[in-house]
């Protein structure tokens, strides 16, 4: 539905609807703010940043994200409908780091490392936001160079700080800045409780602040910079990586949600489907299971999955989130893994929500297999399962997601597609690659689905198949998922390779099976 428009204020975009800058920088920090998990946050910040502080940094990286926009130059662009690139997202980040740094001073006193650290992933997910996410480990560049020397050198750094403040200049120079000023701040005091925040860094800028606030924030990066890159371990990397990739995912998601028509978060319960293990036990009496109840391995098949029952019901699940499910091929590893995902996420909701169940298997091959057989297990709620039941990705994988939930408009292809790689379903099937690739990538359409993996239960079939150069890396990986993700594991082999170095729990008992 489009919006009556204020000639008085910026405009965020005007293809395929006019929308208010304001209006896309609320909306966006809306759904930032319904995104973020805050105890997963906490976690992953080695519970130095309180819980309590995150749906407000969510939403102040939401509400700053596109603020460079508000440039004459970008207003311009818009008006007369150029094909003309503005960067808008480097001088936004610039934003985005003073509003964190007084919310946390309205906040008190909090760890001042992990303040650090936030507030840098938080930098870098805004300024980067429309493009690959930086590396700062590794001291690439982070939009237009300006934040880090070490690929540059002092010379190039002068020039890029000179972009830079040559876009705060043509941002001051707007004639609209001051009633959108007021907009926002009167958001940011009613949600974070900040007074006129935005206001005082205008201000600060208006007063030629510019050199001593961007001297400020490079030197918080590069203090980071330097305690990541020569830190003992690979703990700190780790976590601040994951807290990087997950800001920049809520952002990104929130980000195109909101320009795919969605202006206000979805409630929960609306989004939700009831998924019960009485799916597999219905599936296996009916008739589209008939022709593998008479194969020969059929009794076996059935002790698997009986045992698995058996062991999963009576398993402590606040300790065990590990697990094994090693048999040989052919005696129904998938449905029975499957019962167990579906049992757990009965057991085991996250405030009142059920956890989304991810299978990930090495081939094509499998994956559309699998697919082909949990799509006959979900017909009995729906005939035609759509992707928000169950979602098959993988670059052959066709879209097929009810955009009608989402929009009143309907979307385009490309749309459909964003929708589609955010893995907002219930049983997501996919590939190790692209399991992987998400975890481990800066790409932005790689790593906004990131926010819907914790909590999840992932289902790895064939573990085997992942090369034994990555094993480090994906045991590394997947306990940090357990310990900091809230993540249930299950892995479904026929010979279990030493990829995990901790215990797992077995949902069927070693034993040789007689085949």
């Amino acid at each position: 539905m489009a919006r009556k428009l204020s000639l008085y204020e910026p405009l965020a975009r005007t293809d395929p609807i006019r929308q208010l800058l304001s209006d896309h920088l609320v909306e966006t920090a809306e759904i930032c703010r319904s995104y973020a998990d805050s105890e997963i946050l906490w976690k992953t910040t080695e519970k130095k940043i309180p819980p309590q502080m995150w749906k407000d940094i969510a939403f102040i990286i939401g509400i700053s994200h596109d603020l460079g926009k508000a440039k004459v130059e970008f207003q311009k662009k818009l008006i007369e409908q150029t094909s003309k690139h503005v960067e808008h997202s480097l001088l936004s980040s610039f934003f985005t780091y003073f509003l964190l740094k007084k919310y946390f001073s309205k906040c008190g006193k909090i760890d001042e490392y992990w303040a650090k650290l936030t507030l840098t992933a938080a930098t870098l997910a805004v300024a980067s936001h429309h493009s690959r996410l930086c590396n700062l480990c590794r001291g690439e560049e982070l939009g237009k160079g300006v934040f880090l020397t070490e690929r540059y050198g002092e010379e190039k750094e002068d020039e890029k700080r000179l972009d830079l403040e040559l876009e705060v200049n043509d941002l001051l120079r707007n004639p609209q800045l001051d009633l959108f000023i007021k907009k926002i701040d009167s958001v940011l005091k009613k949600v974070c409780g900040l007074e006129k925040a935005l206001t005082s860094i205008i201000k600060a800028l208006q007063k030629g602040f510019f050199h001593e606030m961007t001297n400020q924030l490079v030197n918080t990066i590069k203090e980071v910079h330097q305690v990541l890159k020569f830190s003992s371990g690979s703990r700190p990397n780790l976590n601040f990586y994951f807290l990087t990739i997950y800001l920049y995912s809520i952002l990104t998601d929130a980000d195109v949600s909101n320009a795919c028509g969605l202006s206000k978060p979805v409630p929960r319960s609306k989004q939700r489907k009831h998924l019960t293990p009485k799916l597999i036990e219905a599936y296996l009496k009916s008739s589209k299971f008939a022709e593998k109840r008479q194969l020969p391995l059929a009794p076996l098949r059935n002790q698997v999955l009986m045992e698995t029952k058996k062991t999963i019901k009576q398993l402590n699940l606040k300790k065990n989130k590990l697990l094994a499910l090693t048999v040989p091929t052919g005696l129904g590893k998938t449905l029975s893994a499957l019962y167990a995902g579906l049992e757990i996420r009965c057991r085991e909701p996250v405030k009142g929500e059920p956890r989304r169940i991810i299978y990930a298997a090495p081939f094509l091959s499998i994956v559309d297999q699998t697919a082909d057989q949990v799509q006959k297990i979900l017909t009995q709620i729906n005939p035609e399962p759509a992707a928000d039941l169950m979602l098959v990705h993988h670059h052959l994988a066709d879209i097929k997601y009810p955009v009608k939930e989402v929009s009143e408009e309907k979307l385009s292809s490309y749309g459909e597609l964003l929708l589609f790689e955010s893995w907002n379903s219930e049983i997501i099937l996919t590939t190790f690659s692209q399991l992987l690739e998400s975890l481990v990538n800066n790409r932005r359409g790689a790593i906004r689905k990131i926010h819907r993996i914790p909590h999840s239960i992932i289902l790895l079939d064939e573990i085997q198949a992942i090369p034994i150069e990555l094993w480090e890396l994906v045991d590394e990986i997947f306990n940090f998922l357990v310990e900091n993700w809230d993540c249930y594991l299950i892995f479904l082999t026929a010979t279990m390779p030493k990829i995990i170095k901790r215990e797992l729990a077995p949902l069927v008992a070693k034993r040789g099976f007689k085949l």
